[in-house]
């Protein structure tokens, strides 16, 4: 099984029943909900009153502000306000567990696997509902106030800042003038000599007092004192040197005395600071954040059934809900409700043509490398999951990129060891399963290749000893290894027009499989033929004109008249550059795995740059396992990525048609706890 089928279900119920019907079904994690067409929104009979802020008659329309009735029932956006609601109280506890998190001892573990709780026990979290809401508004207080003394220690730190050069300036700086004085504080250019602005502004200005309190790399700062008569003469030497006056922040006093007050105002702060730090750590405030976390689990369970909700028509005592269901589980959960409640349940085939949710599934080997097509695009409903044909040969172009047994043992035990202690779930589940099986690939190939470490073996025994590869060493062969690259990928062509023949039979286009892709496979086998020699190309010449002559008189079928169809025949030959194309893409198997033995034997060498001395030994290790690391990083990246590169242009370009929507069950979904049983049986 592929492509799980799915049937469409249609459900009604009394409304008095939903919420145990909903709390039900997102125990078993199996129903696809769908949103209710407009249409459907008038379908039922009942009145009823919804307090909210949609109105929606019997033709099912939606309208205004105020109550529901007519003929036909739903929801408006009452839900809608209500599932906001739901999503701002998520966030302030979001932010208060992170909050609360920064102080906890135990700290944020990478990958650390949620925590473990009793499904009964997590049920009763509601229950302390107001005293965990004081909890919340507790910390919020904490870190408003904290926020402030941010606020005003930046501000303070600002002022401080600007303040310091004036430090030493005897003058308040709320002096501006007296009787028959002007007083100018302020900066001038820091191209501006000091004494020859000293030497101006006396010459312009004989009843004048200039003092240079200090300067920096861009300012120097003045203060002047000038008789009231001469301030036309003054203002011209501070003008032609760029004199900006400063402002002061509206301080009073010397700027010694406010540097002080400043000073003690930020350690004043510090403290505060640093009670509200001691007050997050508190141990019984770190009790409570476990208890917020099944808190936010809780009131995100209860959201996400306001917004299942959502999707449904509700009339009075009724409510309409449809959706999609794996086939192999509707007869379970057709029990599953009919043993508790009376409900109307119906299960139909999807139309033909109709956009069903999809839901992968493969066996053990296969799963890991579905999270390279849903990267791309889940495959379109009815046609080919292309997990199980992209799988061997995903595995196989990993292996030969990487190409190094050392690194492939060590990509395996670092995945091996994140799946055995962070029990991962889900999509990093099954990339760390993808990195495992493509350690062990790139293992299988390193021993094929002769690569361990690049040849650290034959660095440190001086050329006495070297692990030989059991197939050839593509860096003493290439030409070698860029052949089998090319045989690789055409396999992996071929592969794909046989699945779009595949696709193209099981629509009964017997003749399009045969035209399209059957005449392709004789004319691009004859040509490899060719490239063989020998008595292949005999053989070869033969296939390659019938596949050339089959394809010109079928390609242009299309067309309306034989001129059009003939010209469109040969016209298709040219497709052959596209394929030749494809080909050369495979070159890059050959391109990253001699990166990764280059690389590591650079830095092999690199190593024994002092010798094999007491010193040089530890400056080898120190260099081979820094090396070590960032050659496996980036070219484990580079494997990844240049292999789904070949998946996604060359290999999907061939036959695969994507743009399902995925299967996404109403469920149970946790961000902080895991249930131990939490789920419904079906």
């Amino acid at each position: 099984m592929a492509i799980v089928k799915m049937l469409k279900i249609s459900l009604v119920g009394f409304e008095e029943d939903r919420d145990d019907i909903m709390k039900a079904l997102m125990k078993t994690g199996a129903l696809h909900f769908s949103d209710m067409e407009l249409s459907d929104r008038g379908s039922g009979n009942g009145n009823g009153n919804k307090n909210g802020n949609g109105n929606e008659n019997g033709n099912g329309n939606e309208n205004g502000n105020g109550n529901e009735n007519g003929n036909g029932s739903g929801n408006g956006s009452g839900n809608r306000s209500i599932t906001a609601e739901y999503d701002s109280k998520l966030t302030r506890i979001k932010n208060v567990v992170t909050y609360l998190s920064v102080y906890s001892k135990a700290g944020k573990k990478f990958l650390a696997s949620k925590r473990q709780m009793d499904f009964d026990e997590f049920v009763t979290i509601m229950d302390h509902e107001r005293s965990l809401w004081k909890t919340v508004e507790r910390v919020e207080a904490v870190t408003a106030e904290l926020a402030a003394l941010r606020n005003e220690e930046n501000t303070a730190n600002g002022i401080l800042a600007a303040l310091k050069p004036w430090e030493s300036h005897a003058l308040p700086l709320e002096l501006n003038k007296t009787g028959k004085t002007f007083v100018k504080t302020g900066m001038i250019t820091a191209g501006t000599v000091a004494e020859g602005f000293l030497n101006e502004m006396e010459t312009a200005v004989p009843e004048s007092s200039a003092e240079i309190i200090g300067s920096d790399k861009d300012k120097v700062y003045i203060s002047v004192i000038y008789h009231r008569d001469s301030e036309r003469e003054a203002a011209e030497v501070l003008r032609a040197h760029g004199f900006e006056p400063f402002k002061g922040f509206g301080l009073k006093g010397t700027a010694k005395n406010n540097i002080l007050l400043i000073e003690e105002k930020l350690k004043r702060a510090k403290l505060r600071r640093d009670e509200l730090a001691a007050e997050g750590s508190d141990e019984g405030l770190q009790k409570e954040k476990l208890k917020l976390e099944a808190f936010f689990d809780a009131l995100q369970m209860e959201r996400d059934r306001q917004a299942a909700a959502e999707k449904m028509i509700k009339t009075g005592r009724t409510f309409v809900a449809r959706g999609w269901v794996p086939a192999p589980l509707a007869g379970k959960i057709e029990k599953l409700l009919a043993k508790k409640w009376e409900c109307a349940l119906e299960f139909t085939n999807p139309e033909e043509g109709e956009n069903y949710p999809i839901l992968l599934k493969n066996n053990s080997l296969v799963e890991p490398f579905e999270p390279v097509t849903e990267l791309y695009s889940l495959p379109a409903p009815g046609k080919i999951d292309p997990n199980p044909y992209l799988a061997p040969f995903f595995f196989i172009f990993f292996g030969i990129m990487l190409s190094d047994a050392g690194y492939g043992i060590i990509l395996a035990l670092v995945a091996g060891v994140v799946l055995l202690k962070f029990k991962l779930k889900g999509m990093a589940g099954k990339f760390a399963r993808l990195l495992l099986l493509g350690g062990i690939s790139t293992f299988i190939w390193g021993v094929l290749f002769g690569g361990w470490f690049g040849n650290v073996t034959e660095v440190l025994s001086s050329g006495r000893f070297k692990i030989p590869p059991l197939w050839f060493n593509p860096l003493d062969d290439p030409m070698r290894m860029l052949i089998w690259s090319f045989v690789f990928g055409l396999l992996h062509l071929f592969t794909g027009m046989a699945l779009k023949a595949k696709m193209l039979i099981s629509e009964k286009k017997y003749l399009d499989a045969l035209f399209d892709i059957g005449f392709w496979y004789i004319l691009l086998v004859g040509l490899c033929l060719i490239a063989v020699g020998g008595g292949f190309a005999t053989a070869g010449k033969y296939m390659a004109v019938a596949g050339a002559v089959l394809l010109v008189l079928t390609q242009g079928r299309g067309k309306k008249n034989i001129f059009a169809k003939f010209f469109g025949g040969l016209l298709s030959l040219y497709n052959i550059t596209g394929y030749f194309s494809d080909v050369l893409s495979y070159s890059r198997l050959l391109a990253l795995g001699l990166s990764t033995g280059v690389i590591a034997a650079v830095i092999n060498m690199m190593g024994t740059f002092f010798g094999f001395s007491i010193p040089g030994i530890i400056f080898f290790s120190v260099v081979f396992v820094i090396g070590t690391v960032f050659n496996l990083i980036i070219n484990t990246l580079g494997a990844y990525v240049h292999t789904s590169r070949l998946q996604y242009v060359e290999f999907f370009g061939k036959f695969y048609e994507s743009g399902g929507k995925p299967y996404d069950p109403f469920r149970i979904k946790t961000k902080y706890v895991d249930f131990i049983n939490d789920r419904e049986e079906v």
